[in-house]
């Protein structure tokens, strides 16, 4: 296996822009589509986890088949719906995309450690649009640009105190609750990524099969 794999840090971003909102991209089949292009590099890389991501490939792509089986227009009509019954409509569907509200830890004093962590790598929740600073889309964000230094060490601290924190939570969250393909790969793609070896999350992590 490559010790330092290319490809997590497009992966991150990838899913940064899933759970921060619905675009028309999301549902196309070329390489405009972040995810899909992402986990098609993925399934090319000589990973340990990379026949995971090639069936993630394989399951994203047939379920945008189906979702566009009547019209690009109505899948991303869907897509809108679903992520506003997720995240967004309050009800017993609702998935909470925050660090506070899965962890109980402060907000406060959260968006306190997390902007100053940002800030130190020019990133701030202004310039990326995304709400609160201890959002998943932000956090995940946030991975992909310390990865994108190759700075693994600083991106495997800031996971084990922040996005695996409450990373995998989220991930079963929408795994139990979305009726969307796109969701669905990408929770299980979320949780592949937190349980990557490279990344020393966990003493003897095995990697989960999605």
């Amino acid at each position: 296996m490559n010790s330092h794999p290319s490809n997590p840090p497009d992966l991150f971003a990838a899913l940064s822009l899933v759970f921060a909102k619905p675009e028309a991209n999301q549902v196309c089949h070329d390489p405009v589509n972040p995810l899909l292009s992402a986990l098609g590099v993925a399934a090319n890389e000589e990973w340990r986890t990379k026949n995971h991501f090639q069936d993630l490939f394989n399951r994203l792509w047939d379920g945008l088949t189906q979702m566009n089986s009547i019209s690009p227009e109505k899948a991303f009509h869907d897509l809108e719906v679903e992520f506003a019954r997720l995240f967004l409509v309050p009800s017993n569907t609702r998935i909470m995309p925050y660090e506070h509200s899965i962890t109980g830890k402060s907000p406060a004093l959260l968006a306190a450690s997390l902007q100053a962590s940002y800030q130190e790598y020019g990133l701030s929740v202004t310039t990326i649009e995304k709400d609160l600073p201890d959002h998943i889309s932000t956090q995940l964000e946030f991975v992909a640009r310390i990865l994108g230094t190759d700075d693994v060490k600083i991106a495997r601290s800031f996971v084990q105190d922040h996005l695996g924190a409450f990373g995998r939570a989220f991930a079963a969250g929408v795994l139990e609750k979305t009726q969307c393909p796109l969701y669905e790969v990408a929770a299980n793609t979320l949780i592949q990524l937190l349980s990557m070896d490279y990344l020393n999350l966990e003493t003897n992590t095995n990697c989960i099969e999605c």
